[in-house]
């Protein structure tokens, strides 16, 4: 096998796709790869350490994101840049872990909550992203303003959270109510939207 830690994570997240961190066993990873327990543990001592590993490379990765690779001159075309990155990012998935995308969703916001509790520094992690990613958007939204192509008396920052927030709070919404095929959609509308209210 060409890489046998990377086949183990793969094969291991789409099974924490399927069930939470509690479901699934260490008997069931073992079974599913193929491999030995030998085998298993030369690479992963527990399943804890498989699955925060799992997280750093399928979750911290994925939103770990280089926003300087969107366009910086147009809040516009900096935010369809970010959807579209968004959305090859549910191909990926799709194509890599199966075709159900709501599931997949469903799940990757279980295995959220699992690494709360499981995976020391997490917090840490996310909120620092969480920072980076506010910055991001008050840059793009402060040359905005810059440009002439904001007007509004909301700060930057103040735009900036409607962006961040909207984008995390319609998202779970559309996966509760089981409306996930629609929410690139209705975020895009919402910020399209709310971009004409920041020209105004």
């Amino acid at each position: 096998m060409k890489d046998t830690k990377k086949y183990i994570l793969e094969t291991s997240f789409r099974l924490f796709l399927q069930k939470s961190f509690k479901e699934v066993t260490m008997s069931e990873i073992v079974k599913t790869t193929g491999l030995s327990k030998g085998a298993f543990y030369h690479y992963f001592n527990s399943k804890e350490q498989l699955f925060n590993e799992i997280i750093d490379n399928y979750y911290m990765s994925f939103f770990r994101i280089d926003y300087t690779q969107f366009n910086q001159e147009s809040l516009y075309d900096f935010y369809h840049d970010y959807f579209n990155y968004i959305e090859r990012g549910l191909a990926w998935m799709a194509a890599e872990f199966g075709t159900d995308q709501e599931m997949n969703a469903i799940n990757y916001y279980l295995l959220v909550f699992d690494a709360i509790r499981l995976y020391p520094g997490f917090r840490e992690k996310t909120i620092q992203m969480t920072e980076h990613e506010l910055r991001s958007w008050m840059a793009i939204v402060k040359t905005a303003r810059e440009n002439g192509e904001v007007r509004s008396p909301m700060t930057d920052e103040q735009i900036a959270k409607v962006f961040t927030s909207t984008n995390d709070g319609i998202g779970l919404h559309a996966i509760m109510l089981g409306r996930f095929d629609k929410m690139i959609q209705e975020i895009l509308d919402v910020f399209d939207g709310f971009y004409t209210e920041l020209k105004a």
